[in-house]
């Protein structure tokens, strides 16, 4: 089962870089996320965009806002160019 072990931010961008337990890495584009209650601070405040972590669980990325992103979401960027 793939897990996500690491996810960093892309400066100047809303892209987060996820790395996965095989080593893939994809870029996913977050920008259409972010509006709502928890997404919309996320445009608002680049330090909190940059503090995405991975749950403890290793199948989700989420902000301190309580926003995060299915893994199925995150996962489906594997059809996209995989660096």
């Amino acid at each position: 089962m793939l897990r996500i072990v690491s996810v960093e931010t892309r400066s100047n961008t809303y892209m987060i870089t996820v790395t996965l337990s095989d080593g893939r890495t994809t870029d996913f584009d977050v920008s259409p996320l972010l509006w709502g209650p928890a997404f919309a601070p996320l445009k608002q405040d680049r330090a909190l965009f940059d503090s995405v972590k991975v749950t403890e669980q290793g199948d989700t990325v989420s902000w301190p806002t309580e926003a995060d992103i299915a893994p199925e979401t995150l996962l489906a960027g594997l059809n996209l160019p995989v660096r």
